[in-house]
């Protein structure tokens, strides 16, 4: 009998199997050949645009440092004993608010150094633009007191000076009189031009100069300006801004006087600033000096600078 080819018995079955096994091995290569998610835990941040910009906040401007003002005998100054009595960025705001145009602080008593407050003098300039001269007391020694104060001036980068010079450089000292004393004027201003030929001075000393036998024209000679000690408070009705201008004319310009108020304690009462402003417009002067100026509190400043900006006494600072 012939023979037959032997067929399986169900054929899809096996293609079924076939293809689903084909299908497992596909997917599974393919998983293995994928990269695998990131979770969000793992994500990397974005990259900031400008990481030290964002990160830092903006700082506030500088203060404005007030604009310099050049020194003028015809404005409003003051005269300082003791730095370590006024903060110098307070005093140097209110002094410049006011129209005060300059100070001059203590350098020297004789041959003796005042001492000052250490960047006293910088921070005062900082905060109000203004010029700070030194002053110091005359004694009897005229050619090393002026040295010294040459020397004081450009080691603290002053820009003008003022000379106390009062009984120890007259001609009559009580009831003596002496040539040699009234010859400290002139030594003390010889030494002094020497060292500082062009730096801008000034003299303050008695208020009646018609009393006192100081050698004034050897002063006003030389350009010293003259600031006469109107001390109302120590001196009464003999101490008046007018009394002083009256008493100096004789050697100094009216142009070139400029009283000095003072401002202390003394056996007559102290002139409100209006009163001592009306005593100045009697005077008919432009620019005075308050003395000492560290008496000076806020409410006396405002009221000079009322005065100031409404009367003629003094030009106002800038």
């Amino acid at each position: 009998m012939r023979s037959r080819l032997r067929v399986p018995e169900n054929v899809p079955l096996v293609l079924l199997k076939v293809g689903t096994a084909l299908l497992v091995v596909t997917v599974i290569i393919g998983l293995v050949g994928l990269p695998r998610p990131r979770t969000h835990a793992a994500r990397a941040a974005p990259p900031l645009a400008n990481p030290t910009r964002a990160a830092t906040t903006t700082a506030p401007p500088p203060p404005a440092t007030p604009a310099p003002v050049s020194l003028s005998w015809r404005s409003a100054g003051g005269l300082i004993v003791h730095t370590d009595q006024l903060d110098p960025t307070l005093a140097g705001e209110l002094a410049r608010a006011n129209g005060f145009g300059w100070v001059a602080v203590q350098i020297a008593d004789g041959e003796t150094q005042t001492p000052l407050v250490a960047n006293w003098i910088s921070r005062f300039r900082a905060a109000s633009g203004l010029p700070v001269g030194g002053w110091s007391v005359l004694r009897g020694n005229p050619d090393a007191e002026a040295r010294l104060a040459a020397t004081l001036l450009v080691q603290n980068q002053l820009d003008f000076y003022i000379a106390d010079a009062e009984q120890e450089y007259g001609l009559t000292n009580g009831v003596q009189q002496s040539v040699a004393h009234a010859h400290r004027s002139s030594e003390f201003i010889t030494a002094f031009r020497a060292l500082e030929p062009a730096m801008p001075a000034a003299l303050s000393s008695f208020c009646r100069a018609d009393e006192h036998d100081v050698d004034w024209g050897a002063w006003s000679a030389a350009g010293f300006a003259f600031l006469p000690q109107a001390y109302v408070d120590q001196l009464g009705p003999d101490g008046t801004p007018a009394e002083c201008v009256t008493a100096a004319e004789r050697w100094f310009p009216p142009s070139s006087i400029h009283p000095a108020l003072g401002i202390f304690t003394g056996p007559y009462p102290t002139p409100a600033p209006t009163d001592y402003a009306a005593l100045l417009a009697e005077a008919g002067t432009t620019g005075f000096s308050l003395f000492p100026f560290e008496n000076a509190d806020s409410a006396t400043l405002a009221a000079y600078g009322n005065a100031i900006r409404t009367a003629t006494i003094a030009q106002p600072a800038p």
